[in-house]
């Protein structure tokens, strides 16, 4: 399978950024616009969504990493949103020659709670858009959207843009959406953490109702080297609330952009 990816920028190291669950590689236009002087950018359509083919039957997350890898340059820095963050973090693991830096927004290596993740997502949220999918697809993306801008300081704004992604943009099937929800609830690279061999960097918002900020701590407790910042009054796009402020908290701790 080949994945849609979008270059922009001609200046700096690469940079590949990775859409969360539902969206497309659109939902990073205005953020993109401001890299492109100081990066060459990749621009990832996950399968099933945007311009990207439907994945097959019982599509794996790491044979999508594998593919994606081989299409952007060795050692980028891997800047990865929500569902995007775990494929981002898999790469790595899967080709770590192909990945410099991480830098995972609103994600982590677990999405669902359990007994020893308290503040992961419940699943019944995601069996919930499982079962919502099939009779109603753009509803249950409109619910999604209202959920992300819960909250946040940039309520109103986040949402629109969001909104607007999804409006202007193809959109998502059932068999990508499908796909990415069954990577978010089965894939737990807690234990595989300690392979990771690049510089990684963990940006959480302060009102975030999908990824609690609370899961902060117990991110960082599985690799002594990694860092991690709690984005006050974000929400879980805090890219979309504040993409000047956004970018400032991207380059104001070293990337490579040489």
């Amino acid at each position: 399978m080949k994945l849609h990816i979008e270059r922009r920028g001609r200046s700096g190291g690469p940079l590949v950024l990775i859409h969360g669950w539902g969206f497309h590689s659109a939902v990073w236009d205005t953020l993109s616009n401001l890299l492109a002087s100081e990066f060459s950018l990749y621009l990832v359509d996950l399968p099933g969504h945007g311009y990207s083919p439907d994945p097959m039957p019982g599509c794996s997350l790491d044979e999508t990493v594998a593919t994606l890898a081989q299409a952007v340059p060795h050692h980028s820095t891997w800047l990865g949103w929500s569902l995007g963050g775990l494929v981002a973090l898999a790469s790595a693991l899967v080709r770590p020659e192909r990945v410099g830096q991480l830098l995972l927004v609103a994600s982590a290596p677990r999405f669902v709670a359990g007994p020893d993740w308290p503040h992961g997502v419940a699943s019944d949220l995601l069996d919930s858009f499982a079962a919502e999918l099939a009779c109603d697809l753009p509803g249950t993306l409109s619910r999604f959207v209202a959920l992300q801008s819960r909250g946040a300081a940039q309520a109103a704004r986040t949402a629109h843009r969001l909104a607007r992604v999804l409006r202007e943009g193809p959109p998502a099937r059932t068999s990508g959406l499908d796909c990415g929800l069954a990577w978010l609830r089965d894939t737990d690279l807690r234990d595989r953490i300690s392979e990771v061999r690049c510089p990684a960097r963990v940006l959480l918002g302060e009102r975030d109702t999908i990824v609690s900020p609370a899961l902060l701590p117990d991110i960082l407790a599985l690799h002594p080297d990694w860092r991690g910042e709690v984005l006050a009054g974000a929400g879980h796009a805090p890219f979309l609330a504040d993409p000047d402020g956004f970018r400032r908290t991207l380059l104001g701790a070293p990337l490579n952009v040489t």
